[in-house]
């Protein structure tokens, strides 16, 4: 968990309460979603409201990517951008292995994600700005075993978040390794590639979040794309000897190549 990343960012101020985020994005019209894929697109303003007396266990909740590409919501866009720290992003270099990879996400209370690993071995940064967010995340591990004692099944993706704390939660054990925090407004959580991990919403939550692809994760990145999506594996590697020798040429030996020439 870090704090500072967004004390520069408008969102800081802008997404700080129910009452300021719609001063600034009140009438901005979004696409609010259930698991089952039933969408709706509402003005932010009617969606806070419907959080304020939802009993639903599976609440209407946003999770818009790429906003900087969609004219209408451009304002709220530039309200945040990726920390700096995280801003090498070797993915930039070859986007379509990655095509979304910086969200807003708003929901209100027990909406949340399940039990997952984020895309194309990518490490996830997720800033919160308003409300709290609880946190669960497990060290990598794909053992069959371990992933059905955690809860990861084919029906987490259609199973309201809800749920899992419910009926998995409480049945964790110390030797499973998870790791649990409740995130604050102005904390950064840092999702490193590969780890399990979930979060629910305790109440209205505003946060802007990114996907990844640092320097130091690229020998295992590559190894697992390489198994998965070969083709576009090898045109980011090509890119990357291009455009970033220098990360290439310190990575060649962990990836079985011959380093590029200077």
């Amino acid at each position: 968990m870090i704090t500072g990343l967004a004390e520069s960012w408008a969102a800081l101020r802008k997404w700080a309460t129910a009452d300021t985020l719609l001063a600034a994005h009140g009438d901005v019209a979004l696409h609010f979603t259930e698991l089952d894929g039933e969408s709706v697109r509402i003005p932010l303003a009617e969606y806070v409201r419907y959080t304020q007396d939802n009993t639903a266990d599976n609440p209407f909740y946003l999770f818009e990517a790429d906003m900087a590409s969609l004219p209408e919501l451009a304002s709220m866009a530039a309200d945040f951008e990726t920390p700096p720290i995280f801003a090498d992003d070797l993915f930039q270099l070859h986007r379509p292995m990655l095509c979304q990879h910086q969200f807003v996400i708003i929901g209100g209370n027990r909406t949340g994600s399940n039990l997952h690993v984020d895309p194309s071995q990518t490490a996830a940064w997720n800033t919160l700005l308003c409300g709290r967010k609880k946190w669960v995340l497990f060290p990598p591990n794909n053992d069959t075993q371990f992933l059905q004692s955690i809860g990861v099944t084919t029906a987490r993706k259609t199973t309201p978040p809800l749920y899992w704390w419910m009926d998995v939660y409480p049945s964790l054990t110390p030797d499973m390794g998870a790791i649990e925090v409740i995130q604050a407004p102005g904390e950064t959580i840092f999702v490193p590639q590969g780890w399990w991990h979930c979060v629910i919403n305790l109440e209205l939550c505003v946060a802007a979040s990114g996907n990844v692809m640092l320097p130091q994760m690229l020998p295992m990145a590559l190894q697992e794309l390489r198994k998965d999506m070969p083709e576009k594996a090898e045109a980011w590697w090509r890119e990357l000897k291009e455009h970033r020798p220098d990360i290439a040429r310190h990575h060649a030996n962990a990836v079985d190549e011959e380093p590029p020439s200077l």
